[in-house]
């Protein structure tokens, strides 16, 4: 797939263009856009539903089974129900549920356990119920509940148990409450609550300690707060807070924006004393009651936007001194305040479409020296800020739809440890942006459609590009319009990056891996090492791992991938190579004893010089010094008449950054010690000199320093190894000869020079 920078152009196609994807191509005099790759992730098309310029006009549904299921338009089909897992190859129609162009319009998708509900229309039935399973074979209808042609128009489904909640005409009625378990003889009116040719629009069901809680209108009542346990006998009033004729509907306002917090329902509702203020119930008459008159008098305060931060209800209100600002409320009249006066003065804040993601709460508000600009507040005045200034000035980025059909999604979404957010910026129009994690601000994810019209919102008139969005498969998906293609859906890709700085240490038949951690929108749950040859593997929650079952005497490269919950990142750089040891010489390894004071300074430099003076061993018996970790012989001496010696070695230029261990043998005596070391990626200059004092058993005299010259003896690099091993086994079998004793198997071991 080709790539270009971000807020490039968009690319012409020929006759035919394939996005690298099966779906992806397009007709004739298409422009197909590449993905734009930046720093955070990718961003591309996810299908061109409707072929060419015309849009889709996707509509976004529940999430069933991992999938989004949604609605969408094409030439031959009209709207129906379609569904995705975030790929191309994975986007289908599900069912044409009303064959030919007119199209079902499905809508209202609802989940009740493993299946979701919504409302469509075929010819003979009319619009009516209908669920689906997202395969063509599981999309039924469940009742025709205004039978023929008719429709019922069943709309604002509501799950509680087992069973869903709706408004919808049927049995002689307008739209009233009815109830349904998923079939057709479940599917039943609950209550005829306004009587007659009138309705009770239903609306704003919430459910709430076991029943079903909602905004219904009543002959006598006008609009008042009602609740359902599913039974007509069950359906009662909860209160008629407005007495007054009119009802709190003709009046100031009706019940509207609930919210469940701690044992209560929250909402606004008017009286005809304090007008629309913040009530709460317990579900019963006596316990439905006014919280605050925030706003004294009959004007009202009109708290909206009720949403729950930790132990705070926070929402928008008007004093009527401070303007439209930012409220919290722990539910009792003392306990709602003021939380911030975002706009100082008797000028309004506005905060509007306030989105709950994580421990904070997200919306649009203005202070005095910019517009409706991204804030986000955890509850407290000091924790309230502003998340950017997106258009500088006071024209403010808050994206308005226009004239679009269907509402306004929300302006925030979570996506792994970020948020994004649909903006404008007034230069590339409403698009999306991206902020949190480890990004300060905010920062466009792509110009979508290049120029100040923005590919969402605005002007369009279609539901499609009403800031709808939805994670799915670990992508982030939205609908769109490039000004090209039309309203499609868009997908921003955001695994995290790959690792950095991997290196290994390899034992006989394992080596341990490390590395320095990616950038991420998210948390890595997980990093996963896959070893070349034999891709064996460990995976681990931290930055390094053992990777067993290698072969021993092996040569080995390793790379590592990070995963979160969006997806598994690219592999990293393969490591430096290195070589397992072999049986003889990882068992001889590990049975020397461990000092601390082979060398005095345990940093050492790739590429420098290391003198050792250590003591212990027999009489003028040959000494080696050896990068154990690689391994690799690095230099040799013979011991004093005391048992002393002096040994300068080089560490090889290409050993890798990070632990080793640094060692001294006596191939005849078997004597010997090791010593855990650092190694910088590069020489810290000039030579590091180590003295020790340890003696091994059947050692010679020690102690007292060596009487050799450090700067006579011979500084051997990796380079040198098969020399100095023809140089030992002469040394050492000369050795055998004389004291008939057994050497130790290194010798037999020793790897081989490096090509």
């Amino acid at each position: 797939m080709r790539s270009k920078i971000l807020g490039a152009s968009l690319v012409a196609a020929a006759a035919l263009v394939v996005s690298g994807h099966t779906g992806g191509a397009q007709a004739s005099t298409t422009v197909r856009p590449a993905a734009v790759v930046n720093v955070f992730g990718t961003l591309d098309l996810l299908l061109d539903i409707y072929s060419g310029s015309t849009s889709s006009n996707p509509t976004f549904g529940p999430i069933l089974n991992d999938k989004l299921l949604f609605s969408a338009s094409t030439a031959s089909a009209g709207t129906e129900l379609w569904i995705t897992d975030g790929t191309a190859n994975g986007t289908s129609l599900v069912k044409d549920i009303n064959p030919g162009a007119t199209g079902s319009s499905p809508r209202d998708m609802t989940v009740l356990g493993d299946k979701v509900y919504f409302q469509a229309y075929d010819a003979t039935s009319g619009t009516e119920l209908w669920v689906t399973d997202g395969t063509a074979n599981g999309t039924t209808l469940v009742k025709d509940i205004n039978p023929g042609a008719s429709s019922s128009s069943p709309t604002g489904f509501t799950a509680l148990g087992s069973r869903l909640y709706f408004s919808a005409t049927g049995n002689g009625s307008n739209a009233e409450l009815w109830v349904t378990d998923g079939t057709a003889n479940g599917t039943t009116l609950v209550k005829d609550i306004n009587p007659g040719p009138d309705s009770s629009s239903v609306q704003l069901m919430t459910p709430f300690d076991g029943k079903i809680f909602f905004n219904a209108l009543s002959g006598t009542l006008g609009q008042e707060l009602w609740s359902t346990d599913g039974t007509a006998n069950g359906t009662v009033l909860v209160k008629d807070i407005d007495p007054t004729m009119c009802g709190s509907y003709g009046c100031s306002g009706h019940p509207v924006d609930f919210r469940v917090f701690g044992s209560r329902l929250y909402f606004q509702a008017s009286d005809s004393v304090s007008g629309a203020e913040l009530w709460s119930t317990d579900g019963t008459t006596n316990g439905t009651t006014l919280v605050k008159d925030i706003k004294t008098g009959a004007n009202g305060a009109y708290p909206g936007g009720l949403t729950v931060v930790g132990d705070k209800l926070l929402f928008s209100a008007d004093d009527g001194t401070n303007g439209t600002e930012l409220w919290s409320s722990d539910g009792t009249s003392g306990g709602t305040s003021l939380l911030k006066d975002i706009n100082t003065g008797s000028n309004s804040g506005s905060p509007q479409y306030l989105t709950k993601i994580g421990d904070l709460v997200y919306f649009f508000a203005s202070d005095a020296s910019t517009g409706s600009e991204p804030w986000k507040s955890d509850g407290t005045a000091n924790g309230t800020t502003r998340v950017a200034d997106i258009r500088t000035g006071i024209n403010g980025s808050v994206a308005y739809c226009g004239m679009c059909l269907g509402g306004e999604g929300p302006k925030f979404r979570q996506y792994g440890d970020s948020v994004v957010i649909f903006a404008d910026d007034g230069v590339n129009g409403a698009e999306p942006w991206i902020t949190g994690g480890s990004i300060t601000g905010a920062t466009i994810l792509a110009d979508i459609r290049p120029g100040s019209s923005g590919s969402v919102g605005g002007g369009h008139m279609m539901s499609g590009a009403t800031f709808q969005s939805a994670v799915v498969g670990g992508k982030f998906l939205f609908g769109a319009d490039n000004g090209q293609v039309g309203v499609e859906i868009w997908t921003f890709t955001s695994p995290p990056g790959a690792p950095t700085a991997v290196t290994a240490v390899a034992s006989t038949n394992s080596a341990t891996v490390s590395w320095v951690a990616p950038s991420s929108t998210t948390v890595i749950t997980s990093y996963t090492v896959t070893s070349n040859p034999g891709a064996f593997t460990c995976t681990t929650a931290t930055l390094s791992c053992s990777v067993s079952g290698l072969l021993s005497n092996q040569d080995y490269t390793f790379t590592v991938t990070a995963t979160s919950a969006l997806g598994t990142g690219a592999a990293s750089l393969p490591s430096p190579r290195v070589r397992t040891l072999s049986p003889q010489l990882g068992s001889l390894l590990n049975s020397l004893t461990p000092v601390t004071d082979i060398v005095s300074d345990s940093t050492l430099g790739a590429g420098s010089s290391v003198t050792v003076l250590y003591t212990g061993f027999n009489a003028n018996e040959l000494v080696l010094m050896l990068m154990a970790s690689n391994p690799v012989v690095i230099g040799s001496a013979n011991a004093d008449a005391n048992g002393n010696v002096a040994i300068t070695g080089i560490i090889p230029s290409s050993t890798t950054a990070g632990s080793h261990t640094l060692a001294l043998y006596a191939p005849v005596s078997g004597f010997g010690a090791k010593q855990p070391i650092s190694v910088t990626a590069s020489a810290a200059g000039g030579s590091t000199t180590g003295s020790g004092t340890s003696a091994g058993s059947g050692a010679g005299s020690g102690g007292g320093t060596p009487s050799v010259d450090p700067a006579t003896l011979p500084a051997t690099g990796r380079g040198d190894g098969p020399a100095l091993l023809a140089l030992l086994l002469l040394v050492v079998g000369v050795g055998l000869i004389a004291g008939r004793r057994t050497v130790a198997p290194l010798l037999g071991n020793h790897p081989r020079r490096s090509r």
